[in-house]
């Protein structure tokens, strides 16, 4: 057998290059949601990075969901504006002002969002990892005081609002 130093074009000892990226693939995943109570519906953030070895151009689609008392919907999907190479995250907002949650009225809610999935349920990018792009919350919007709470109302200990005792 050749020895690989005896042969110049097999000689790559010192050189520590990786391979050619043969089997390179992006891994996309949603790092972090937050929903922001405001006055009419919520705020979201969502925080998307890329895990993977090859990046992705801007237009990677990220599928959002809520579930409001068991059932859930897809309220919108949202578009990275930015390319998206090994280890970059990018924070997409989106303010969902027909969201049918009050401050205060006590009810829970979750929000899921999905990288890599269209409205039809489709992904764009073939990935490392395929089964890692969702993330899921639960949260509410507790009154902060009473102003938070309509008329007749007050915030409780529990931070939901509560009719007046008469």
């Amino acid at each position: 057998p050749i020895q690989n130093h005896a042969s110049a074009n097999l000689n790559n000892f010192r050189q520590n290059v990786q391979g050619d990226g043969l089997f390179s693939a992006p891994d996309l995943v949603v790092i972090a949601i937050q929903a922001l109570c405001a006055e009419e519906g919520l705020l979201l953030e969502i925080v998307i990075g890329n895990q993977g070895d090859r990046g992705v151009l801007p237009g990677t689609k990220v599928a959002v969901f809520t579930e409001l008392a068991g059932v859930e919907q897809l309220i919108t999907v949202l578009e990275s504006t930015q390319l998206l190479p090994p280890g970059a995250r990018e924070t997409l907002t989106y303010a969902w002002t027909t969201a049918q949650i009050s401050r205060g009225d006590g009810k829970t809610f979750v929000v899921r969002a999905h990288a890599d999935l269209d409205e039809e349920g489709n992904s764009q990018h073939n990935e490392c990892i395929e089964d890692n792009n969702s993330l899921r919350i639960e949260s509410s919007c507790p009154c902060r005081n009473d102003d938070d709470c309509i008329q007749g109302y007050w915030c409780n200990d529990e931070k939901v609002c509560r009719p007046v005792p008469q």
